[in-house]
């Protein structure tokens, strides 16, 4: 299995998004469909790529981030969500390898964030600019990595 561990804000929203008077309070209001469409570029090369939501929006309730996503055309169900692990020094990264560690089946993986905690996973990131988002040369990036 191939997954792309992913993340929403820094990613799928961007500052001109939130200054474009689009931005709601729902997670639905706060995705730039212009950089939604390059993450779904990823899911029509690569049909077979596996999602798993490594966002802080995996804890929104009842399935908010994903019904949001799916708003904006997003058309894979996520075959995971990292755990919110109690640890206070816990990072994102450590959080993926937790995942990672339960799901001996993975063969490759990259991770799609803003951030950059990803510890000794670093080789895996593809980082986006938090107030920019996902761009071309990182769908590519992606695409790359993962054919």
């Amino acid at each position: 299995m191939n997954v792309l561990f992913l993340d929403v804000d820094g990613v799928l929203n961007s500052h001109e998004f939130a200054l474009s008077g689009k931005w709601g309070s729902r997670a639905n209001e706060q995705i730039d469909q212009k950089l939604m469409d390059r993450l779904i570029r990823i899911i029509d090369t690569l049909p077979d790529l596996e999602f798993v939501l490594s966002s802080i929006w995996r804890i929104l309730p009842e399935n908010e981030g994903e019904y949001a996503l799916r708003q904006h055309g997003f058309k894979k169900s996520f075959v995971g969500h990292t755990p919110r692990l109690r640890d206070f020094d816990a990072s994102r990264g450590d959080e993926i390898q937790a995942w990672l560690d339960e799901h001996p089946e993975v063969e490759k993986f990259v991770i799609l964030d803003d951030d950059s905690d990803m510890k000794h996973l670093m080789d895996h990131l593809v980082q986006t600019v938090n107030g920019v988002g996902l761009q071309d040369e990182q769908v590519e990036e992606i695409i790359k990595r993962m054919s």
